[in-house]
């Protein structure tokens, strides 16, 4: 929902559904709760489509990824159409 926090907590979060996650069209808030090295999306070992951390579609500069560190993916953030504000992400 529009508005909405997806809070990470810290940790290396990987395998099935932590990987080519898809934002589309949301105006949320996706950030780590600590810093960008504690919390990790790890894109070893999964055979997607992209391997990439996450796509995002259909967003604006109201969208907001950060304080996160993607590993082991071929593209870390996939943007189509307008880039999301990306702060903190390795």
């Amino acid at each position: 929902i529009n508005g909405d926090t997806v809070q990470i907590s810290p940790g290396v979060h990987s395998g099935t559904g932590n990987c080519d996650i898809i934002v589309d069209g949301r105006r949320i808030l996706i950030t780590g709760t600590s810093s960008p090295s504690l919390t990790v999306v790890d894109c070893s070992g999964v055979a997607h489509r992209t391997n990439s951390g996450f796509i995002t579609r259909n967003l604006d500069s109201l969208t907001v990824i950060a304080n996160l560190e993607i590993r082991n993916a071929s593209i870390g953030i996939m943007v189509e159409g307008e880039c999301p504000k990306i702060h903190h992400v390795r």
